[in-house]
């Protein structure tokens, strides 16, 4: 099929409405999104939207909401963002509720001295994680123990 016949099938499947309203895609939806073959390839929906509005999607960046609306393709709702822009944009995922947190699951500030940034990325307690790495190193050491008795007594029969 030609292209501009895939973006009249495109725009047939899209309730358009107001510029600044969340235009609902209608046709089958997964997981909130809507799918659609364009350019010989099955897309989300919203980046078809995008890319026949805008152009193609540059390497390496990927088309947000900015209605949080899933099933929107209003190319005025539609924009790229690195997917880390997107993760702590999207107020519902864990990465932007654990970028926005002031202190750890125990209480203990994460600030200065006491937040240390993982090479992922990751926010780290420093007290929590001190006393993780006791806990683990007194497990170790006990299980270590149990073994070398053990040995011991089977050695002496």
């Amino acid at each position: 099929m030609q292209t501009e016949t895939r973006i009249a099938k495109f725009w047939s499947m899209v309730d358009v409405g107001k510029p600044e309203e969340c235009w609902p895609w209608t046709g089958k939806l997964y997981n909130g999104y809507g799918f659609f073959a364009l350019l010989g390839k099955s897309r989300g929906a919203h980046r078809a939207s995008f890319t026949i509005a805008h152009g193609a999607i540059p390497d390496g960046m990927w088309v947000d909401h900015v209605c949080r609306n899933r099933a929107c393709v209003n190319p005025a709702h539609l924009r790229a963002v690195t997917p880390k822009t997107n993760a702590l944009e999207n107020n519902i995922g864990l990465t932007a509720q654990n970028a926005v947190k002031t202190h750890c699951d125990k209480g203990h500030k994460l600030a200065g001295e006491n937040l240390r940034i993982e090479k992922r990325g990751w926010r780290l307690c420093v007290i929590c994680q001190r006393a993780h790495n006791r806990a683990y190193r007194a497990r170790l050491s006990a299980a270590r123990l149990a073994t070398s008795r053990s040995q011991h007594e089977g050695a002496g029969r």
